[in-house]
């Protein structure tokens, strides 16, 4: 049997080690990342963690781990994001990547994480580790003359347009802004923020009302005819909105379509009259989320009430115990107790729950509840009601 190790890799070994083990998982192959390609990702990992499993001295499989932060109910908590996980293909079906996953939960759990989040290669797989699956980010299509009304219509303020060179700091500390008022939203740590304007691959356009920013965007053009494609539109009011989408009918001679990702709690349905939107999901996969630390999810928004909850975590056993979840004043406190449960529920109930991502009656038929009663159902859809979280960050 070869020594199997697990551990934290340095920087010279993830250029060395795991940047090409990524290369051949996510990229189209023969060839592979060549060295050069790899010492220009270098500077995406100075501050990622990445946890490998070693079968003597060659990497088997790894995890990286973004700091970043994350929105719940209101309140911005430190969160883990898990980008990339990665395995050879002689090493798979060999358990190396929950052991890997197990080993970065035991990583967050030491650095004082609350929540993780990642975008899964296979969802069934990571919700068995207790993540729980976000509403899926959804493409608005249409007709770019189907915005042809906006333009005769007085909206107060103005747009600019700007490169993504001299922008960004504008659209960053905008969206940090909408990140306190959007529930799931997590965003990437500065280092990975000032890399970004570098690529300079869209345009920022903003929105104001005298000094006031009401909101931002990120587009580009394909091509004179083609799409006019909005990765990220944020905004404050409706006013904003409808200045941006303002600024989009002035290209109703330069583009034919309009292309919009929106979370699923945008409507965009509902903006103008005869748009005939068609949605498409993303290419991308959708975004799960997982609680981490049951004893640091307390301050965030809940309803009334209180209940007893005895938390089954397989793969983090800090988690393991009777925990009492409370309103005061609005805000969630928990507490670990000696004293018996309302119901048993595994993480991935209690991370469905926080997240507000399923219903509380269909714990049970999901696998995430025992001994889950009416009365206590009722009690966790008041505190923790339905919300539809919106991850922001592709990573």
């Amino acid at each position: 049997m070869p020594d199997v190790t697990i551990r934290p890799l340095t920087l010279d070994e993830v250029v060395r080690d795991f940047m090409p083990l990524v290369s051949y998982s996510f990229t189209a192959t023969p060839p592979m990342f060549t060295e050069e390609q790899r010492e220009t990702r270098r500077q995406y990992y100075e501050e990622r963690t990445v946890i490998g499993v070693y079968e003597e001295e060659t990497l088997m499989a790894g995890a990286g781990i973004i700091p970043m932060t994350q929105n719940v109910r209101g309140t911005i908590y430190p969160m883990g994001g898990i980008a990339p996980v990665t395995t050879r293909p002689e090493a798979r079906r060999k358990g190396y990547a929950r052991d890997v996953m197990q080993a970065a939960f035991q990583h967050m759990h030491n650095a004082g994480y609350s929540v993780t989040g990642l975008y899964p290669f296979r969802e069934s797989f990571y919700e068995r580790l207790g993540y729980v699956t976000f509403p899926q980010v959804r493409i608005a299509e249409f007709a770019a003359t189907a915005l042809a009304p906006l333009l005769r219509m007085t909206i107060p303020g103005r747009v600019t347009m700007q490169p993504m060179t001299e922008g960004f700091d504008t659209f960053r500390a905008y969206t940090l802004e909408r990140q306190r008022e959007t529930h799931g939203m997590a965003y990437h740590p500065p280092s990975v923020a000032r890399n970004r304007p570098n690529r300079n691959e869209e345009w920022v356009a903003v929105a104001r009302h005298g000094d006031q920013i009401l909101g931002v965007m990120l587009y580009k053009i394909t091509d004179f005819g083609g799409t006019f494609e909005v990765s990220q539109m944020h905004y404050s009011t409706g006013q904003g909105k409808y200045l941006l989408l303002q600024w989009i009918a002035r290209h109703i001679d330069q583009t034919k379509k309009v292309q919009i990702e929106l979370p699923a709690a945008a409507n965009a349905e509902t903006w103008l009259s005869d748009v005939d939107i068609k949605f498409h999901s993303t290419t991308w996969v959708t975004a799960m989320g997982r609680i981490l630390d049951v004893q640091k999810i307390g301050g965030m928004a809940v309803g009334d009430g209180a209940f007893v909850a005895k938390i089954q975590d397989d793969l983090c056993p800090w988690n393991n115990g009777i925990f009492a979840f409370d309103a005061r004043e609005g805000r969630l406190l928990v507490r670990e107790l000696r004293s018996l449960p309302d119901c048993t529920l595994t993480i991935q109930g209690l991370s469905a729950l926080v997240f507000g991502t399923h219903d509380p009656s269909d714990f049970v038929w999901r696998g995430w509840a025992q001994h889950l009663g009416e009365t206590t159902v009722r009690q966790m859809a008041v505190m923790f009601p339905r919300a539809l979280p919106h991850m922001h960050e592709a990573y």
